[in-house]
C-alpha cells in the first residue's frame, strides 16, 4: 500500500533535493522516500520500570569499569 503526503519545503531545500536527485539519477520523490526509509525509525515505548532497570545496570557497569 502506498500512502501519499504533501510536504512544503523552502526554495533552498527544494534546490538541495533537486541537486541530490540529479546527482543520484533518481526522482526527487524517490530520493525523499530513501531519506525517510533511512532516517525514520520505528517508535517504541519503554515503561519507566524497564528504563530504571536499564539505568541501574548501566550505572553498575560504569562503576565496575571505573574500578579496573
Amino acid at each position: 500500500m502506498n500512502t501519499h503526503y504533501t510536504i512544503k519545503v523552502t526554495e533552498e531545500v527544494n534546490k538541495l533535493l533537486n541537486d541530490n536527485a540529479k546527482r543520484q539519477n533518481v526522482s526527487v520523490e524517490k530520493l525523499i522516500s530513501e531519506i525517510l526509509s533511512r532516517y525514520v525509525i520505528p517508535v517504541h515505548m519503554m515503561d519507566s520500570e524497564t528504563m530504571e532497570k536499564g539505568y541501574v545496570e548501566c550505572g553498575e557497569m560504569n562503576l565496575e569499569w571505573a574500578n579496573l
